[in-house]
């Protein structure tokens, strides 16, 4: 009882199984250190970034499994919540390593891996991706000539992440890009005098929404041509702004002194 009570301390309980804990955290790491080495394929300066993380996940772990040996439940749960605690340094170290300047968009994923609720087998998938990408490239599969490095990384990500974070993968992608297009428009507008009538901030929203949904539909059904038609017609049919034929009539009446008087089109 009275030993008991003394281990159920984890400073007591570390000292007394201190040989056996340090056994297992060096297996632990060899193991580990021979992935990353051997599988992903990482740098020795990639190699030698990620080694105090995977010595001090190292020791988590061997310190749970014996805490918890006649716990496998416990056991389980706590290994978990220590691999999940330390996966975004491996990722972010092993991309920041090899794999950044490799792809650009799952660098971004990876980035964005909360916003995008990532599970930790996809990040281990995209990591790996970004990894094969890097020696894809080494070998002169991918090359700048070709311009074939966006089909790979769009493949994974295809395979690797449901719609709903492919299409929150694009947003965060093009958001910059659309939103400063959008106010192009609205700054195109104002030089042509018909902005009076109109929201600044409802036109831009409404342009940046449209181009955003439109990118969507590109990006997710780029290698099925007659289903990304149909989609962007419904979407044209349904969507397009107000302001962008009214701002395209405008030109056409521009280009065109004969044409109907702007006051007499309905929009």
């Amino acid at each position: 009882m009275a030993m008991s009570k003394v281990l159920s301390d984890s400073i007591y309980f570390k000292e007394y199984f201190k040989d056996e804990i340090d056994n297992r955290k060096r297996t632990l790491y060899q193991d580990d250190f021979l992935y990353y080495k051997e599988n992903m394929k990482l740098s020795s300066k990639s190699l030698d970034k990620i080694k105090p993380v995977l010595l001090k996940r190292s020791e988590e772990l061997a310190y749970t499994e014996f805490r918890y040996y006649g716990q496998p439940n416990i056991r389980y749960a706590e290994k978990e919540k220590i691999k999940s605690k330390y996966r975004p340094d491996i990722s972010t170290t092993t991309m920041k390593g090899d794999s950044k300047g490799a792809s650009y968009n799952l660098s971004l994923i990876l980035q964005n891996r909360d916003k995008l609720k990532l599970t930790k087998l996809q990040i281990d998938s995209i990591v790996a991706c970004a990894q094969k990408i890097k020696l894809l490239a080494k070998d002169g599969i991918i090359t700048k000539e070709k311009n074939n490095r966006w089909k790979y990384e769009r493949t994974c990500i295809i395979n690797n992440l449901n719609e709903e974070q492919v299409n929150n993968f694009v947003i965060i992608r093009n958001k910059e890009y659309h939103l400063n297009r959008a106010k192009e428009v609205w700054e195109e507008m104002k030089k042509k005098s018909i902005s009076a009538e109109y929201d600044s901030i409802q036109v831009i929203n409404e342009v940046y929404s449209y181009n955003i949904e439109k990118e969507k539909i590109k990006y997710m059904y780029m290698d099925n041509p007659e289903k990304q038609k149909e989609l962007e017609d419904y979407l044209y049919k349904n969507s397009y702004p107000a302001v962008l034929k009214h701002l395209s009539a405008e030109k056409r009446k521009n280009n065109n002194p004969q044409s109907e008087d702007k006051n007499n089109l309905q929009f």
